[in-house]
This record gives structure tokens, C-alpha cells and sequence, in this order.
């Protein structure tokens, strides 16, 4: 019987994975400030937002900073519990689930002072070539029509790759968040005197929500539970 109840136990601790054992979630982002970057304070503003969740379910946030590709490819592959901050998108749930929002994004163009860009529906941005982050998920009707050939666009690695476009004419615009482009005019040793030739378009795409993003792994579900309990306020 003792022999029994012991092996019950280990398949049992088995089965609870890695991250009930040592109570560590382990996530991937990027360097993406305000919202999150390995040498802001606390991570930054969505990396402390997590981190709190996590806390206060009694567990440990560990996060490492890579490339966005990177981070999503290696929690596709069950390396990270997941990753963040993302946000929905019809494609995003084919491959994983979605936690509670961690805050919102204003997520708009970027244009040259001297040259704004006028538009009311999505369908006129067809007249421009519009710069964007390779891999970054946009709005749902925008990422539908770069896909059907109607926007032409133009992918750079980072969001400061396409504001420097934007400063110097190669393109009319990007898709950038507003608190984003904010702060890299301010901190940005590239953008330095160029602050004044930039604006965000004054129509925004979308104020979008912001999630974690969890891999379909045992403990990525686990992950998911304990953030969205600790975002709703704790299971106590």
C-alpha cells in the first residue's frame, strides 16, 4: 500500500509540471517601451502589471527579453509559458490563449509633420505604403487588407527602424503605438532633433487591449490560471 501511495505521488507531481513545483512562470517579451524592456524601471508598465498578478497568487514572474519573432517562436515551441504583450487577433488563438487585458495600447500612424496623411475608413490607406513591424499583429481589418494585396506595406525590424523612415520621407507613415512613439522621441539617441518632424496621425486605428499570451503546454495553462486570478484581484 505504501509503495502504492508513493507512486501515486509521483505521477502526480509529474503531471502538475515544472511551474507548480518551483511556482515560476516563465515569460518572454521585448524590448517595447513604455510597456516593457529589460532596463526600464520594474521591466516597464505591462511588465509590472504581470509581475503583480503573479505575486499576488503566490508565485514568481521570470521574464526574458528577445527579439518579438524570437519570442513568439520560442513559446510556440514550450521554451516560455508565454509571452507578451500582444494583442487579439483571430491568428494569435489558432496557436495559443489569451489572459484578461493588462491594460490598452492607442495604436495609430506616425506621419511627417509636413506631409499628413488624411483618411476615414482603412480602405484609403491603399494610396500609401505603410510601414510596419515584421511580426506585429495591427487590427484586424488592416492585417486583412495588407493580406489581400489592397495596403502595400513595408516591414522593419522595430518600431524606432520605422519612425526613422517616417523622419526621413521613405515612407508617409507606420503603424506605431502613441506611448511608444512618445518615448522614443524622448529617449532615443537616434531620434535626437527629429522629434519636431514627427506626429502621430490625429485618427487613431484602434485603442487596443493588451494580453499574455500563454503557449497550449500544461504549464502555459497553469500560467494562464494564476495571471487571470491575480488580474481579477486573487483567488482569496
Amino acid at each position: 500500500m505504501g509503495l502504492r501511495i508513493l507512486l501515486l505521488t509521483a505521477l502526480l507531481c509529474c503531471a502538475a509540471g515544472p511551474l507548480a513545483q518551483d511556482k515560476t512562470i516563465r515569460l518572454a517579451s521585448l524590448d517595447w517601451p513604455p510597456y516593457t524592456g529589460k532596463d526600464l524601471h520594474e521591466g516597464g508598465t505591462a511588465t509590472a502589471t504581470v509581475r503583480k498578478a503573479v505575486e499576488r497568487e503566490g508565485y514568481r514572474l521570470e521574464v526574458s527579453f528577445l527579439p518579438w519573432e524570437e519570442a513568439v517562436e520560442a513559446t510556440r515551441e514550450g521554451r516560455f509559458d508565454g509571452y507578451f504583450p500582444e494583442y487579439y487577433s483571430k491568428e494569435v488563438l489558432k496557436d495559443f490563449d489569451l489572459s484578461r487585458p493588462i491594460g490598452t495600447g492607442p495604436l495609430g500612424l506616425v506621419e511627417h509633420v509636413s506631409a499628413p496623411i488624411e483618411w476615414s475608413t482603412v480602405e484609403n490607406l491603399s494610396v500609401h505604403t505603410i510601414g510596419v513591424v515584421s511580426g506585429y499583429v495591427n487590427t484586424a481589418k488592416f492585417d486583412q487588407l495588407v493580406a489581400a494585396g489592397t495596403i502595400k506595406t513595408e516591414a522593419s525590424a522595430t518600431d524606432l527602424e520605422n519612425i526613422l523612415k517616417v523622419a526621413q520621407k521613405k515612407v508617409p507613415a507606420a503603424v506605431v503605438d502613441s506611448l511608444v512613439l512618445d518615448y522614443l522621441v524622448r529617449t532615443a539617441p537616434e531620434l535626437r532633433g527629429k522629434g519636431d518632424q514627427l506626429k502621430m496621425n490625429s485618427k487613431l486605428l484602434e485603442d487596443k487591449k493588451l494580453h499574455v499570451v500563454f503557449a497550449r503546454t500544461p504549464s502555459g495553462t497553469e500560467a494562464r490560471r494564476v495571471i487571470n486570478t491575480g488580474l481579477a484581484g486573487g483567488g482569496q
